[in-house]
């Protein structure tokens, strides 16, 4: 559905001879000439700017940084784009926004990074939101330390072509979907630092990576009625995919994902997820921490592959200091041919255990 904005994004491309653009004044064309920086319009003296109404080799200059679409294509000065921090007169949250980034047919590979501690803004009000990749090459985005990056409104990652329409990497920083926004089919490693969905976006087709720098902390958290959507996701040792505080995108508890590779931390809290494709601990390694709230437990339902669950199971009661209602309490769900799970449990629930004996299925006593 939202592929409607390649064609809602070419029309409203349609420059004037002169400075300003006939379809729409915030619209401008990257041309570099003044250097990598986002922000830099026309500099005295030279007649220079980064912006204009035009491809590179015609159209007018542009006095600012465009906000609604900013279209990148072949010829450019400069292939480097750099987001800089706010200007020492301005409040140091101030965010530099644009509702769409448009790479056109001819873009050659651009590498933006949002720099150390730079804020920027995509998407916002209307149709025309995203970044959308028309170009056979795949636009990197790095976001440096204590950089924040937020993707708003009904923004989203979309490439014509079958490839990967972003790659992303967040380095000591944060990104953020809020509102209806989504990750399209980007590609994301969250080298250390977070990755967060609130409000009702949703990962839709990401691959997610997080925890790569060992040492560090990665978290990828989602709140309010935020979703997996079908993302992928490869949570390494020292990361953990976090559903505990989302109700899911119906408010009912139940989210999704693509698959999942669990090496660090799995958050549930008392929500169901299904998983349509894969799941598995590799190296026998991994925590899934739930929470028992009356007579709802954490879960997770998997369609397709289970492999290795041999991980760690923590189950905590709440309200803490209150006994758990006596009962058996599924907790997976998988296909009946694989292995039967074999988690180790950790509770401070007096005498439960856990029951593997229906194939298929692993279950919580509460004596």
């Amino acid at each position: 559905m939202r592929l409607v904005l390649f064609a809602a994004i070419a029309a409203s491309l349609t420059f004037g001879a002169d400075s300003t653009p006939a379809k729409a004044k915030d619209d401008a064309y990257w041309h570099g000439k003044r250097g990598p920086v986002w922000q830099d319009g026309p500099r005295r003296g030279l007649g220079l700017s980064n912006w204009y109404t035009k491809p590179p080799g015609n159209g007018g200059r542009m006095s600012r940084p465009p906000t609604d679409v900013a279209a990148f294509s072949d010829l450019a000065s400069e292939l480097k784009v750099w987001v800089d921090k706010p200007d020492p007169d301005q409040p140091k949250n101030t965010f530099t926004r644009v509702n769409t980034i448009y790479m056109l047919e001819d873009a050659p590979q651009y590498e933006f990074e949002i720099l150390t501690d730079a804020r920027f803004g995509l998407g916002g009000q209307g149709t025309r939101q995203g970044m959308i990749n028309a170009s056979e090459h795949v636009p990197t985005v790095l976001l440096r330390p204590r950089s924040i990056f937020e993707v708003t409104g009904e923004a989203t990652f979309k490439a014509r072509q079958e490839i990967t329409s972003a790659r992303i990497s967040i380095d000591n920083a944060e990104m953020r979907f809020r509102d209806l926004s989504g990750g399209g089919d980007s590609t994301v490693q969250v080298l250390a630092g977070k990755l967060n969905f609130s409000d009702e976006s949703s990962a839709e087709n990401m691959e997610i990576t997080a925890g790569v720098i060992f040492n560090q902390r990665s978290t990828v958290a989602f709140s309010n009625r935020s979703d997996g959507g079908h993302a992928d996701f490869a949570i390494l040792n020292n990361a953990s995919l976090d559903f505990s505080q989302t109700r899911g995108p119906n408010g009912d508890g139940r989210i999704s994902a693509g698959w999942i590779n669990l090496y660090g931390e799995l958050h549930l809290g008392t929500n169901t997820l299904t998983v349509d494709v894969d799941y598995a601990h590799p190296h026998n390694g991994g925590y899934v921490y739930v929470e028992l709230r009356g007579k709802r437990i954490g879960n997770i339902v998997v369609k397709g592959k289970a492999d290795q669950l041999r991980g760690t199971l923590d189950v905590k009661p709440f309200p803490l200091g209150q006994p758990a209602a006596r009962g058996r309490y599924r907790v997976f769900k998988f296909d009946a041919t694989a292995p039967p799970a074999g988690f180790s449990l950790t509770t401070p629930i007096p005498g439960a255990f856990l029951d593997n004996d229906t194939p298929g299925e692993l279950w919580l006593v509460v004596p």
